[in-house]
């Protein structure tokens, strides 16, 4: 049986709780076959309380009324999601958003209510996040810091370690590393290096030639006069 199907079925929890869920698990308008079609719940869905049990625990973001802190993290058991969160219209279940902060979504295949969008590239269709689109990744469009479009509408935040590491995103999502003031490029190079998520500052040997003299082993061409010997 098809998984949209199981969900908006009933539900048998007798075996977990004495719950027994009867008539339609999920909301919308029925077909001539009896399946529902474009449901989204106003409040977290009994098919989430279960699709997201972890060893038991369903993790929630509970709305607590209050302006300053609008919400609390709640880990409780399926028992007791279905029995009272389900029926909180502002709960919604802690995908991608462990603080509960508001920046979680539903991944594809997910029971999708109207609490909490499908992540980007899914539409809520027949109750359950359904993929339309396959989101890019920074790694696969070379970029590692800034801000692309992920190609289905919505946008990617790639790494802050470039900043972090000392450079600067460049416009095309690289990372340049500036030389620190007075050093030349001939004395010296900075670079970002991918593994060490890092900029890498290297100096040329004291002695290197440069234009009009010599590095100073800083990153500094000292001038020198001709015929003479730079000393540092």
């Amino acid at each position: 049986m098809a998984i949209h199907t199981r969900l908006f079925t009933c539900l048998s929890l007798a075996g977990a709780g004495g719950f027994v869920l009867v008539g339609g698990c999920g909301t919308g308008t029925p077909t001539d076959s009896g399946e529902l079609v474009g449901a989204a719940e106003e409040n977290l869905t009994i098919a989430q309380c279960l699709v997201f049990d972890v060893n038991g625990k369903t993790t929630i973001c509970h709305a607590t009324n209050s302006a300053t802190h609008p919400y609390t993290v709640v880990k409780t058991s399926v028992q007791a999601c279905i029995a009272g969160h389900s029926g909180h219209p502002d709960d919604y279940i802690a995908v991608g958003d462990p603080t509960c902060q508001g920046g979680g979504c539903l991944p594809q295949g997910a029971p999708c209510d109207a609490t909490l969008p499908c992540c980007s590239g899914a539409t809520c269709t027949l109750g359950l996040c359904i993929t339309t689109c396959i989101p890019t990744t920074c790694e696969a469009q070379g970029a590692v810091c800034g801000t692309i479009p992920d190609g289905c509408g919505d946008t990617l935040d790639c790494s802050s370690a470039c900043a972090d590491g000392g450079g600067t995103c460049a416009s095309d999502n690289t990372c340049t590393c500036p030389l620190p003031d007075a050093t030349v490029p001939e004395c010296a190079s900075n670079v970002w290096d991918a593994a060490a998520q890092a900029c890498e500052l290297t100096f040329a040997a004291a002695g290197t030639a440069c234009s009009g003299g010599v590095c100073n082993g800083a990153g500094v061409c000292f001038l020198t006069t001709p015929g003479t010997t730079a000393t540092y």
